[in-house]
């Protein structure tokens, strides 16, 4: 008799923005108003090869949607 056992292995992150700096902020690719925060805030967290949603600010601070971070 042959045994199959398939394991599937799940991973999750909890991302906690408590102690960040957040900004409402229209974002064009979500269509609707969402929190941003800085980008250097988050570098730590953060892959660099995710696609996340960035704006730049009059000021030339790079803030990220935190929506497009919780879809990843």
């Amino acid at each position: 008799m042959n045994l199959k056992i398939k394991i599937t292995l799940e991973k999750k992150r909890m991302l906690r923005l408590h102690r960040y700096i957040k900004t409402q902020i229209w974002c064009n690719e979500c269509g609707m108003e969402t929190d941003f925060v800085a980008e250097s805030d988050l570098k730590e967290v953060l892959e660099s090869d995710l696609k996340l949603h960035r704006i730049l600010t009059d000021e030339g601070v790079a803030l990220i949607c935190v929506e497009s971070i919780s879809k990843k």
